[in-house]
């Protein structure tokens, strides 16, 4: 049996980009955001207590 399509409002955020983007493109938007979310990683007390 098919499952029934979601109503937006009940979508989670990466249900909703599968939905609107192409499978390849959600892919590669996935993956920078990956990359991106590892670089922002906040810094410890001894970190930027180094720096400044």
């Amino acid at each position: 049996m098919p499952k029934s399509k979601k109503h937006p409002k009940n979508m989670t955020t990466d249900e909703i980009a599968k939905a609107v983007f192409h499978p390849k493109l959600h892919e590669k938007l996935r993956e920078k955001i990956d990359e991106f979310s590892q670089d922002k990683k906040p810094k410890t007390d001894s970190e930027s207590s180094l720096q400044g």
